[in-house]
């Protein structure tokens, strides 16, 4: 598959997951915590997909872009694993938040802010 394919293949993951997170915040019938909870399970498995997609070597800028972003969510997720001294709740609002910020700089790099 070309880097272009790839790229195109990781926009189609990002808008599907992207309106699927929507998708969520239309229902209203969920709670403020369940609505987070699955909106960061929706933005998690779009980010895993996309990173299975990443080829290992010549990346083009939008690529590497996301692999920096991928790889800093890894350490920042690796990190809050290992840390000691905080409370489990605030170790998922953590993880929450690098997953949400991850998740919306990959929508950045793509170029996609605006399409939704």
């Amino acid at each position: 598959m070309t880097q272009a394919e790839v790229l195109a293949r990781i926009r189609a993951i990002v808008q599907e997951a992207y309106a699927e997170r929507r998708g969520l915040v239309a229902s209203a019938r969920l709670g403020g915590a369940e609505l987070d909870a699955l909106a960061r399970r929706v933005e998690r498995e779009a980010l895993e997909r996309v990173a299975a997609l990443l080829p290992q070597t010549a990346l083009s800028p939008e690529l590497e872009g996301i692999r920096e972003a991928l790889a800093e969510l890894h350490a920042a997720l690796e990190e809050l694993e290992a840390r000691s001294g905080i409370r489990e709740d605030s170790r998922r609002l953590a993880q929450d938040e690098a997953i949400w910020q991850a998740f919306e700089r990959v929508v950045h790099l793509l170029g996609l802010e605006g399409a939704f």
